[in-house]
């Protein structure tokens, strides 16, 4: 028998100028969703009278409760309304190819639990490739990045594009793990594989793109705010290896200088290994690879940023502001 085509749900906040996008995106799909739900997060914007004429039933966000971030709140919210029993969680930001829901479909009905799949990053500015080292860090850990290597099943997923049932993802995205975490993905994931339920990952490749930040204040912001819970999540293990690898980067970059042949072989060494990884996150470029030095600083110093943060306790996205630890009786502001 056929399978019933998922419900979409897509959260937004202030996201008019992306969701023309992924609304499109999904009206072109060759199977399409039973429905698509645009959760409107308090935005300040026409998002939900775009997503009205493109299609979207639209929901209203409710107040924020207390012990919830935004985006989990509101997935929740747009989930509880579908009336699919599987759910597709796009966000306002993804491109998806015509061929995402048959395809995420497919994996879920082998595998069941929660699928994700990480965009892949499309830029246009040459601004958007101070991503490079973020992106690298991100996925390096749970080996997305290697060489050859395009899928891994680990406790992790990619908010921007998940297929999950309706009633676990409810379940889970209410758990107090979930509900307060700034990077509700990974929280969700870990519910995920506690319960038992497999968690699958993959590389968008050519199935789903999408572009992080649209411009330089969002892109530090945004990375400051994911890096500052994700050093505190992160296993020390990890953790070690990740700053040796960044710090033998450094001095690889600082050793070139001198134009000795060993420290150049070693220079391009490095860039050989930045281009070969990144090349399967976006659209990055051999240049980017050529000046890594140049883009671990920046990663260091936002890097540093984050962790002031992490010490505060407190970060803040799209107007919000989001504590990194969750507290009795306390809520988003």
């Amino acid at each position: 028998p056929r399978a019933v085509p998922p419900s979409g749900v897509s959260p937004a906040r202030d996201e008019a100028e992306r969701l023309p996008t992924v609304l499109g995106g999904l009206a072109s799909q060759t199977t399409p969703p039973r429905e698509v739900i645009v959760v409107d997060d308090g935005s300040s914007d026409s998002t939900a009278a775009v997503a009205g004429a493109r299609g979207a039933r639209v929901l209203t966000g409710e107040p924020l409760p207390n012990g919830w971030t935004g985006k989990a709140w509101a997935l929740w919210q747009g989930i509880r309304a579908a009336r699919g029993e599987i759910v597709v969680c796009l966000d306002a930001d993804v491109d998806p190819s015509s061929h995402l829901l048959a395809r995420l479909g497919r994996c879920f009905e082998g595998r069941g639990g929660l699928v994700s799949v990480q965009p892949y990053h499309e830029m246009r500015h040459w601004w958007e490739r101070g991503a490079a080292f973020f992106n690298l860090v991100a996925v390096m850990g749970i080996g997305l990045a290697a060489p050859g290597g395009s899928r891994v099943l680990e406790r992790t997923a990619f908010g921007p594009c998940l297929i999950a049932g309706r009633a676990p993802l409810l379940t889970h995205l209410a758990h107090r793990s979930v509900r307060h975490a700034v990077i509700e993905d990974v929280a969700l994931a870990r519910r995920f594989a506690a319960s038992g339920e497999p968690v699958a990952c993959f590389a968008g490749g050519d199935l789903v793109a999408f572009r992080m930040y649209d411009r330089p204040s969002r892109l530090v912001e945004g990375f400051a705010k994911n890096f500052a819970t994700g050093v505190a999540t992160t296993p020390w293990f990890r953790l070690v290896a990740i700053v040796a690898w960044i710090g033998a980067s450094l001095v690889a970059g600082w050793g070139a200088l001198g134009g000795g042949p060993v420290a150049l072989v070693v220079y391009g060494a490095f860039a050989v290994q930045c281009f070969v990884m990144l090349r399967q996150l976006g659209n990055f470029g051999i240049v980017a690879a050529l000046v890594y030095p140049v883009l671990v600083v920046f990663f260091v110093a936002v890097f540093a940023a984050s962790l002031v943060l992490l010490v505060r306790g407190k970060v803040r996205w799209k107007g919000r502001s989001i504590r990194l630890r969750d507290r009795s009786g306390e809520r988003d502001e």
